[in-house]
């Protein structure tokens, strides 16, 4: 049996840094470049797509202009990005992006993706080194968006970007941000490779053998490794892509028919084959897992 479930759409906002330190350090045409082909590889119309400049003036204050990714929104869009302005009068200060991003830029009904994008280090450093907001802001990620639709990039256009310690150690190490779903990237270029997969599964032991996932994003020639805990109960026979859904196969580990009617079992999942900037942005579905004599009810993803 099978009952349809509405696709959560995506929301993507796009943070650029229009300081004059981005056209002395000679990346302000690339970046507009790399962020227009980004935009231009959003594919699915119904995408909402923001583009937020900041520090294009000395308070460092933040716009928004959104638009769906059809061809006529992407069009005004790229305008904007190419009649950005730049003058030498400019601050650079973190924390009003990210605070932009927290008050006003989260969609509760949609898969949220950020990208802050950033050639220096924030003013406040250099002003006052016993002043900086940004590290803070950062420190409440995980708090507000740990388990939650919002995945976040810091996006570092230039070296200086990487001697901003103060905010790349709230980040963390690479496992804390792939748990806290905030990563640091060193690139100009904002077309990162985004794959998910939905977060919850249905695999009822007694009448199936597997079970499968919706996989959203290019997951061409990447494989994915699933485990489920060692007490659990199940083991993951393989774990294969078929028709853009990740196919669990399951074996039960013991006497089924001694298993919890229901109980919720998280699934590991790890992505191989991908490049430095492939990643899988959700890590963990939660499964419920039946031990029950009837067929299981299916939502069927249309």
């Amino acid at each position: 049996m099978s009952i349809n479930a509405q696709i959560l759409k995506e929301r993507r906002v796009y943070y650029i840094d229009c300081s004059y330190s981005m056209e002395q350090n000679d990346i302000w045409n690339l970046v507009r470049e790399k962020l227009i082909e980004a935009i231009d590889g959003v594919n699915d119309e119904t995408t909402e797509i923001l583009v937020c400049p900041y520090a294009f003036d000395t308070k460092s204050s933040v716009k928004s202009y959104r638009e769906l990714a059809t061809e006529s929104g992407k069009a005004k869009l790229k305008n904007i990005i190419n009649g950005l302005p730049m003058t030498k009068a400019t601050k650079t200060y973190h924390e009003m992006p990210i605070r932009d991003f927290y008050n006003n830029r989260v969609a509760a009904d949609r898969i949220n993706y950020v990208f802050f994008m950033t050639d220096g280090i924030s003013d406040h450093v250099a002003e006052d080194h016993n002043y900086d907001p940004f590290p803070s802001e950062l420190k409440t990620w995980k708090n507000r968006y740990k388990d939650k639709y919002v995945y976040g990039f810091y996006v570092m256009l230039h070296p200086i970007a990487k001697s901003y310690k103060a905010a790349l150690n709230e980040i963390g190490s690479e496992s804390t941000q792939r748990t806290n779903h905030l990563w640091a990237v060193e690139t100009t270029d904002v077309n990162i490779n985004l794959v998910r997969v939905d977060t919850k599964a249905v695999f009822n032991a007694r009448t199936e053998k597997y079970f499968e996932i919706p996989v959203y994003g290019n997951h061409k020639g990447k494989t994915f490794d699933a485990k489920f805990p060692d007490n659990s109960g199940f083991k993951v026979k393989s774990a294969k892509i078929k028709d853009g859904k990740l196919r669990v196969d399951v074996d039960v580990t013991g006497d089924v028919h001694a298993l919890p009617a229901e109980q919720k079992v998280p699934l590991q999942l790890t992505m191989n084959g991908g490049g430095q900037f492939d990643f899988l942005v959700t890590e963990t579905v939660n499964v419920s897992c039946l031990s029950k004599p009837e067929r299981t009810l299916k939502i069927s993803i249309r």
